[in-house]
């Protein structure tokens, strides 16, 4: 034999994650190679990442798998398939049916307080009549006398009026606006609350 033989002898190792089954099979207990690799890719990524974010992940995942898991909208398509037009048809007519109804009764409720507003404006108005009528004979007027002598008043203070009208002093005169010839005017003092603590 020469060198280089010696270096080519096989050992038989028994591996320790391999299994021999009772007819002479054997098979692998752990993940093989590739596994390993990927399952070590994704401990060290999850372990290095802001938790906040995976817990984002987590929960995005979670709503997703709710939303097209849970969610069957084949049901809801295979409870009309199974019904016939009639059945159908005969729902829909009940549907229309009781939102006519329905709106039969809100109109009436509507026409009905509508004329309950009118009635209370009614009755409003006459207790004032009856107030003013009442009250009017007090003073020893009546309702008539005292609407003539009311426009006769204003008639009066009217005339009154025009005799007491004095001429302006001048007509671009506005106290609001200042003393036009002068620059000086009135100006408030700034509002600045500084060096003040506390």
């Amino acid at each position: 034999m020469t060198e280089s033989d010696e270096w080519a002898t096989v050992e038989t190792v028994v591996d320790e994650d391999m299994d021999s089954n009772p007819d002479g099979t054997t098979f692998r207990q752990g993940p093989s190679g590739i596994e390993q690799g990927i399952l070590e890719k994704i401990l060290f990524i999850l372990s290095n990442t802001n938790p906040w974010l995976l817990l984002f992940i987590v929960v995005g995942v979670y709503y997703l798998i709710q939303k097209l898991w849970f969610s069957s909208p084949s049901s809801n398509s295979d409870a009309y398939s199974t019904l016939s037009s009639e059945e159908i048809l005969a729902r829909q007519e009940a549907v229309e049916l009781a939102r006519r109804q329905m709106q039969e009764q809100y109109d009436k409720k509507a026409r009905e307080h509508a004329i309950k507003q009118k009635e209370k404006e009614e009755l409003l108005r006459q207790e004032k009549l009856k107030n003013l009528e009442k009250y009017g004979t007090k003073l020893g007027r009546s309702s008539k006398t005292l609407a003539a002598e009311s426009s006769n008043d204003q008639l009066q203070q009217g005339a009154i009026k025009k005799k007491s009208e004095k001429p302006k002093l001048k007509p671009e005169y506005n106290p609001l606006m200042g003393d036009g010839s002068s620059g000086v005017c009135y100006r408030p003092t700034r509002r600045g609350g500084g060096a003040g603590g506390g």
